[in-house]
């Protein structure tokens, strides 16, 4: 009998679109050749060891200036569009509020880091829902 279910953040509650935070920040339209070689230059090895906790947001966005050669404006919109381009999935949260109403135990998996997280906390509403 299922009794617990365990939903995703990312494009399951919100969009998560590394291409999109490229096209937002730097004009690189998403698909084309320039797009992905910025999405392998931010969201490569430093992206990944933030994900997994081994530093925080401010420590990653420095190693991917650094390691990129961002300038710190280009890399202060690479931040700014990260939580920015994190918008709700129509229908999602009634779908976890309908879930939860029918008596079913509810949890959120992320790999956000706690930056996002708490950004996500002040922004939507579904958080609430889930006991862990």
């Amino acid at each position: 009998m299922i009794r617990n279910v365990i939903f995703d953040v990312g494009n399951v509650f919100v969009r998560w679109s590394p291409a999109i935070v490229v096209e937002r920040a730097f004009g690189a339209p998403a698909g084309s050749k320039e797009n992905a070689a910025l999405v392998g230059r931010i969201f490569g090895e430093a992206w990944l060891d933030l994900n997994r906790g081994l530093m925080a947001m401010a420590e990653a966005m420095e190693k991917i200036a650094a390691a990129g050669r961002f300038s710190a404006d280009e890399i202060g919109r690479v931040n700014h569009h990260i939580t920015d381009h994190l918008i709700a999935i129509d229908g999602t949260e009634a779908l976890a509020r309908r879930i939860k109403a029918a008596g079913y135990r509810t949890f959120a998996l992320t790999d956000n880091v706690h930056e996002i997280v708490a950004h996500l906390k002040g922004r939507h509403t579904f958080w609430p829902l889930f006991e862990d």
